[in-house]
């Protein structure tokens, strides 16, 4: 990934976003299983 025209933004956000869409998929399919 170019860190030279995007900056990266904080590894903490990243885990952030990733686990709050995990969260949302597992939900969805839990919701979907049931």
């Amino acid at each position: 990934t170019p860190d030279v025209t995007v900056p990266i933004p904080e590894p903490t956000n990243i885990a952030l976003m990733f686990m709050g869409l995990l969260g949302i998929t597992l939900v969805r399919r839990s919701s979907r299983a049931v």
